[in-house]
C-alpha cells in the first residue's frame, strides 16, 4: 500500500464512522489530527568504525484516556504516513477495549538483519537517546513489533535507566524479557490472540 493510501484509509474510516453515529464535526477535525510526529536523524558508529546515521519515527496520535502506547517497527520500509495510520488505530483499539491508553506508533528505518547483535544494540539506544524526553511511563510506551524483539526493548529499557539515572525505572517499555520485569506470556500473545481468534469463528 502506498504511503498515502494507507493515510487516507484510516481518515476514510474515520470519517464513515463519525457519519453513522452523527458525532461533531469538532470531534472528527480533532480525532483526525496527530498531536505530535516525531522524526529524528542519529548517528551510530559501526563495528567497521564508520558512522551512518539512522532516521527513526515516532508518532502520537492522542493521549485523552492516557499514555501513548503502541509499537517500534524496525523495517526498511517503515515511513511516517504508516506510523501515523497505526498510531490512529492504536488509539481505536484502546478505547474501544476500556484501556488507559492512547495511541501511538514508531520505528527505525533499516534492517536488523543486515547489522550485529553489538550494532543492534548501538542502534536502538541512539533511537532512545534521539527519543528520551518524549516518552516515559507517563508519556509514551513503546513496545516490540516487526523487527524489534524484547531484547530490543531490555536495551532501550537500560539506556531509559541510564538517561534518567533511576535504576529501578522499568515502565518505560513494555515486551522486555522476564529478566527485564517483562510479562510472562508476551512473546507468544499476538500469535495466541489470533489463533484463538480463529477458534471463535
Amino acid at each position: 500500500m502506498e504511503n498515502n493510501e494507507i493515510l487516507n484509509l484510516f481518515q476514510n474510516q474515520l470519517k464513515s464512522v463519525f457519519n453513522f453515529f452523527n458525532y461533531n464535526d469538532d470531534f472528527l477535525n480533532y480525532l483526525q489530527l496527530h498531536n505530535k510526529e516525531i522524526i529524528v536523524n542519529f548517528p551510530v558508529r559501526l563495528d567497521n568504525n564508520t558512522l551512518k546515521t539512522f532516521t527513526g519515527f515516532r508518532v502520537q496520535h492522542n493521549n485523552w484516556l492516557g499514555p501513548y502506547k503502541g509499537g517500534l517497527r524496525f523495517c526498511e520500509d517503515i515511513y511516517l504516513e504508516e506510523c501515523k495510520a497505526l498510531a490512529f488505530w492504536m488509539t481505536i483499539k484502546c478505547a474501544l477495549h476500556h484501556l488507559p491508553f492512547g495511541g501511538g506508533k514508531g520505528g527505525i528505518k533499516y534492517n536488523p538483519k543486515d547489522y550485529s547483535e553489538n550494532e543492534n544494540k548501538k542502534i536502538a539506544q541512539a533511537f532512545c537517546n534521539a527519543i528520551y524526553t518524549n516518552i516515559g511511563p507517563s508519556i509514551d510506551i513503546p513496545a516490540p513489533d516487526l523487527g524489534s524483539t524484547s531484547q530490543t526493548m531490555d536495551w532501550m529499557v537500560s539506556k531509559y535507566q541510564e538517561l534518567s539515572n533511576n535504576n529501578l525505572n522499568f515502565g518505560s517499555f513494555t515486551g522486555k524479557t522476564i529478566n527485564f520485569r517483562g510479562s510472562l506470556g508476551r512473546n507468544h500473545s499476538t500469535g495466541l490472540g489470533v489463533a484463538l481468534t480463529r477458534l471463535l469463528e
